[in-house]
């Protein structure tokens, strides 16, 4: 889980996968799917219920936006939680978050290193 400043503001896109795991996926699917990402990268989890999931996203939960949901719930699992994530892209939260976290540390012992004057 992500520790208080550990804020990262986007995530690596990688269109290759994005192509492969959504050939065939109805192009109102793949709107909503990129926009549940996109959200459940900002918030850090999706809601459980639906209702609530279209207030996350600002719409209204319409018969239409129920069957694109069918296609979709499976791409975002209930984690430990009870918030639902999707599992690729905690992935690249995780990977994101150690980097980031390498990188401070390699700051930190280059601005706290003494210097030889």
């Amino acid at each position: 889980m992500a520790k208080r400043g550990d804020k990262l503001d986007g995530f690596v896109f990688f269109p290759n996968d994005w192509l492969g795991s959504t050939r065939g996926m109805p192009w109102k699917v793949k709107g909503a799917y990129i926009d549940l990402l996109a959200t459940c990268w900002n918030l850090n989890g999706l809601d459980v219920n639906l209702h609530a999931i279209c207030a996350q996203i600002g719409c209204k939960p319409t018969r239409q936006l129920r069957a694109i949901w069918q296609h979709l719930e499976c791409k975002f699992p209930v984690a430990e939680d009870g918030k639902r994530r999707n599992p690729k892209l905690e992935a690249i939260r995780r990977k994101q978050l150690e980097l980031q976290r390498m990188k401070r540390a390699a700051a930190q012992v280059r601005w706290t290193k003494p210097r030889d004057d």
